[in-house]
């Protein structure tokens, strides 16, 4: 098969796996006005799904961070090639424990 690895970041998207942080979950005063900064600032669950959308039916670069349906800067960890050739020892070693093979293109 042909898998394309990236990572995204969908953004602050308002659902209700929020209804337990404090502030946001409060049922009173305060957390209304705090959902309410949220829905201004944050984005619909439609609107969070689309980054997904883009990566999983428009061409990607491997390897690259999206946000925002776009290509976007990666942080500082993520340009970091010591710990990226760490977690990639990591998911070989698993794919090998689980009697599989990988082979990188």
């Amino acid at each position: 098969p042909n898998i394309t690895a990236v990572s995204l970041h969908p953004g602050g998207v308002v659902t209700d796996v929020w209804r337990g942080v404090p502030l946001l979950g409060d049922r009173g005063v305060v957390g209304a006005i705090a959902r309410t900064a949220a829905r201004l600032v944050w984005k619909t669950s439609t609107e969070g799904a689309l980054t997904s959308i883009h990566c999983a039916l428009e061409p990607v670069k491997r390897g690259a961070f999206y946000a925002d349906e776009s290509e976007a800067p990666k942080g500082k960890v993520a340009k970091d090639v010591a710990m990226e050739q760490l977690v990639m020892d990591w998911v070989f070693a698993r794919i090998a424990a689980d009697g599989q093979s990988l082979t990188l293109p």
